[in-house]
């Protein structure tokens, strides 16, 4: 029997429910830049993506190994 996996769509409620702070700056052409910044305010990731994101999540064990990029899996 598999696990079943959850799918990311967008990251910004669980990096609030651990203190993270989810910036975005909109461009005139392009995606938005995002940064996070930790509970503390330093900057932890700069112009990032949401598979960075996910990376950062698990290896901070913020987010389960069988969540997944939401676009990814069709």
């Amino acid at each position: 029997m598999q696990k079943a996996t959850r799918k990311i769509h967008d990251t910004a409620p669980i990096w609030a429910q651990h203190g993270y702070r989810l910036e975005r700056i909109q461009q005139a052409m392009g995606s938005p830049v995002r940064n996070v910044y930790g509970p503390d305010g330093a900057l932890v990731l700069e112009d990032t993506d949401l598979e960075t994101e996910l990376e950062y999540l698990r290896d901070h064990g913020m987010l389960n190994a069988t969540d997944t990029k939401g676009d990814s899996e069709m």
